[in-house]
């Protein structure tokens, strides 16, 4: 930063004194309309006043504080008493939990089952997202055109048989060839059909934000699975619980 200012300041000081040396601003001295100048006092080697050519004990000093806050205005605020000050970083910001839990219910918002949506995040151990996915029908089946309902009467027209469920599609929908030791987010507990692939996958542990159903046999299965194969599963549960995040699209915004 030395480096940078210094130049800056002796050019300054040099315009400031009128510097013969200077090429910023100089104007030689001439001789008025009608004097003589067989006396050499309007010569063109005389400047129109002396100055010293050393600096003031505060003017470099000075300018070198004004030319580093106007560089690095945009990192530092001033303080009162003309020290830069660092602007510390902006706080209440979402954890990374908050935000992998989050990015899952979002995606839960594109799917079109009528009854429940469900979004599923894989996490890497680099905290990257490598994979996402919501319940829905398979590729190529019109939602319009499936059914959407669970009577256990009219088994083909039953939504189970045909429902890819979020986790199936978060692993399926993965941008990393491998997906080892990473870390899955969901919705609800994993169904015992999609806890095989998640065992199958590599995936070491399983977040859920509810385990409404586990009572139910496929999801006893599910913890057996889990249990043999060393998964780890746990409810979410953030360090600073929120149960609502807010996405504000008035972008970008700034506080006072």
């Amino acid at each position: 930063m030395a480096a940078l200012i210094n130049p800056i300041v002796s050019a300054l000081f040099r315009f400031k004194n009128n510097d013969p040396t200077s090429s910023i601003g100089h104007q030689p001295a001439t001789a008025p309309s009608g004097v003589e100048t067989s006396d050499n006092r309007w010569s063109q080697e005389t400047p129109l006043q002396t100055h010293s050519t050393r600096p003031s004990a505060s003017f470099i000093p000075t300018c070198r504080q004004r030319i580093f806050r106007w560089l690095v205005g945009p990192v530092f605020a001033a303080s009162p008493d003309g020290v830069p000050k660092k602007v510390e970083k902006r706080q209440g910001y979402i954890e990374w939990e908050e935000y992998y839990m989050a990015i899952a219910f979002l995606s839960a918002k594109r799917s079109k089952d009528p009854n429940k949506q469900v979004g599923a995040c894989i996490v890497n151990r680099d905290k990257k997202i490598v994979g996402m996915g919501y319940n829905g029908m398979p590729t190529g089946s019109s939602d319009d055109d499936m059914p959407w309902g669970t009577e256990p009467m009219h088994t083909l027209e039953n939504k189970n048989l045909y429902v890819c469920h979020a986790e199936l599609n978060a692993i399926v929908n993965k941008n990393e060839a491998d997906l080892r030791g990473c870390t899955m987010y969901t919705g609800l507990f994993p169904c015992n059909e999609c806890a095989k692939l998640i065992v199958q996958s590599g995936i070491k542990e399983v977040v859920y934000f509810s385990d409404e159903k586990k009572d139910q046999d496929k999801y006893r299965g599910s913890r057996r699975l889990f249990d043999r194969a060393q998964v780890k599963y746990r409810k979410y549960l953030s360090e600073k619980y929120t149960s609502k995040i807010l996405v504000d699209f008035n972008y970008p915004t700034k506080s006072a």
